[in-house]
């Protein structure tokens, strides 16, 4: 009885405090429900206040799971006129949060209570042509995504970027074809050497999906700029996700030989010698690697090793330009 009476004090008191519009009834709510109530009732209630509060104060993200705690125990009641208001409340936090197809289904399910509604009605309508008008912005956006990356598969990375940027100025809201746009919108000015909004948009792309690739990727920009303890981050990052996984899997060879490169970039090549044979150990056929550990090699001192690397990569990859790479890091061992 004693935390009945404590419930009911707090849940009283905070619905005082939400007629007032007080801030302070979302502390005397959440109060009640913590000596519990055995009344189910009153925990029904203090659900759906503590909705309309965060609902008042804007807190939309924070009102839509009490809505929906309160409407899963109205269903259950006779309560109609209460289960109609609180699922268009919901519908409203969702408007607000630009969750338009869950708002149209709160709205809907509303007028099932009351078909006549005409102020939800219209909340509906607004939703689906909200709706509509993003499903256009989005189909838009795409079309400019898709001629971006056409663009961009050629080699020709400076219309890529401006198709790319039409894409996001149709502001789509499809989060992955965000994703896309600011993947390949950064990986397009790493190739015009414009480093710093290469960062800003890969930085972007991680942050809506943390992808493998796109964080190799973002590695590799800062390599271009210099930043080796960056890109070894990122590198890093790649290694310690799940192997079990495939995308990571496919990229583990590349990745060593890419933290690599980076430590022999900084002069690490002890280092550098052992991501080059872990690379190895993965991908036998990785000719680079062997490139690389050559030129790692020749910078301690161990020419006939550099040599044999060198030669070897060639054995895998006879083609010019590797062999040019090769030829042209005997050299600067040597020298």
């Amino acid at each position: 009885m004693a935390n009945d009476e404590m419930a009911w004090k707090h849940f009283e008191l905070g619905n005082s405090y939400l007629s007032e519009c007080n801030a302070q009834a979302i502390v005397e709510l959440t109060k009640s429900l913590e000596y519990k109530h055995s009344d189910p009732y009153v925990i029904m209630a203090t659900y759906g206040s503590l909705g309309y509060a965060y609902q008042f104060h804007k807190e939309y993200d924070k009102a839509i799971p009490w809505f929906t705690n309160y409407i899963g125990l109205l269903i259950k009641t006779n309560l109609k006129d209460d289960l109609v208001k609180a699922v268009t409340e919901r519908g409203k936090c969702r408007f607000l949060t630009s969750d338009l197809d869950n708002s149209i289904s709160d709205f809907e399910l509303a007028l099932q209570g009351e078909p006549t509604n005409q102020a939800i009605m219209e909340l509906l309508n607004t939703a689906k042509k909200q709706r509509d008008a993003r499903c256009h912005n989005n189909e838009i956006s795409r079309k400019h995504f898709n001629l971006g990356s056409e663009c961009f598969m050629e080699g020709d990375n400076a219309t890529a970027i401006v198709e790319f940027n039409k894409a996001i100025d149709c502001e789509p809201t499809d989060q992955n074809l965000v994703f896309a746009i600011y993947g390949l919108l950064g990986s397009a000015y790493k190739y015009t050497g414009e480093y710093d909004k290469a960062l800003i948009y890969l930085t972007k792309a991680i942050e809506i999906n943390p992808q493998a690739n796109v964080i190799m990727e973002r590695g590799r920009v800062y390599i271009g700029k210099g930043d080796f303890s960056k890109s070894i981050e990122d590198f890093e990052t790649v290694l310690r996700m799940d192997s079990t996984n495939s995308e990571v899997r496919e990229l583990l060879a590349e990745t060593y030989f890419q933290r690599g490169n980076t430590y022999s970039l900084n002069g690490q090549h002890d280092q550098s010698i052992a991501d080059f044979d872990k690379t190895i150990e993965l991908d036998p056929g990785h000719a680079r690697a062997y490139v690389f550990r050559g030129l790692a090699y020749g910078y301690k001192g161990f020419l006939n090793r550099t040599i044999a690397d060198l030669e070897y990569s060639l054995k895998l990859n006879p083609n010019v330009e590797l062999a040019n790479l090769a030829w042209e890091k005997l050299d600067e061992a040597v020298g």
